[in-house]
């Protein structure tokens, strides 16, 4: 893996590259989700069989995750979004002739603003994507009070340890909603989600679907918001299958 790091608006960004860096053809961008980073479960599997496939990939930490800088409790959708627009004109400066980008979750929801600021990316996969409510999806993963942490300014709740979040990213969150620009989206956009997730609702994914004139949606059966062994092999199966239709892979 070769560590790179990189100056963004909000501070800088840690990426880490994997595969053939001599190949400038191709590069795809993932990005994990909230509470989480570029080593994250979620992306290591499609990650790997990306790399194994002759990809080059860039894996980053968004603003206030992993080793990128940032305070957490300060963190925002629009830093979040930020990160990603940032790591995608880095691609651009070194020459990638081709560049797609792979979100998941919190990671998705950022990867859709990003992707509607440029008109030349390569296709957009979206992973158990947030579409609309992520204060609200926040409340209720951590079990957070909606009015306590408006009153306070401020909520605490325990992943990975202690975590304080301010208010400001319930109300930053606010403004986003995928679907209002889902028809700016032109390129190819293939949507993944897991029909009983109990953190991000499927109907999201549904939704936006229908939004996303070029897209495809593949709803993998029993699965929540995590994927196991089974259903990681499915979902890496259906991202081989559309890089090839859309030609960003060798058949």
């Amino acid at each position: 893996m070769k560590k790179i790091s990189i100056l963004s608006e909000f501070g800088n960004i840690c990426g880490v590259f994997s595969g053939d860096y001599s190949n400038k053809d191709n590069v795809i961008l993932l990005i994990h989700g909230f509470n989480s980073h570029k080593l994250g479960k979620s992306l290591v599997p499609v990650n790997e069989a990306l790399v194994n496939s002759g990809v080059l990939t860039f894996r980053i930490d968004l603003y206030a995750h992993g080793d990128s800088s940032g305070n957490f409790e300060e963190l925002t959708v629009t830093k979040s979004i930020q990160s990603v627009v940032d790591s995608i004109k880095y691609l651009k400066s070194l020459g990638f002739k081709k560049i797609g980008l792979i979100g998941s979750s919190f990671g998705g929801l950022s990867g859709i603003f990003a992707t509607e600021k440029f008109n030349d990316l390569s296709f957009l996969i979206l992973r158990s994507a947030v579409s609309i409510n992520q204060g609200e999806i926040i409340c209720n993963s951590f079990k957070i009070d909606l009015a306590d942490w408006k009153n306070k300014g401020f909520a605490e709740f325990e992943s990975q340890g202690i975590n304080k979040l301010n208010y400001t990213f319930y109300e930053d969150a606010q403004k986003y909603n995928a679907y209002n620009i889902a028809s700016k989206i032109k390129i190819p956009t293939l949507i993944i989600h897991g029909k009983e997730d109990s953190i991000v609702p499927v109907e999201q994914s549904i939704e936006l679907s229908k939004r996303i004139k070029h897209s495809r949606l593949f709803l993998v059966e029993n699965a929540n918001h995590s994927f196991n062994e089974e259903q990681n092999n499915l979902l890496i199966s259906e991202v081989n299958k559309f890089l090839k239709q859309i030609h960003f892979l060798q058949k």
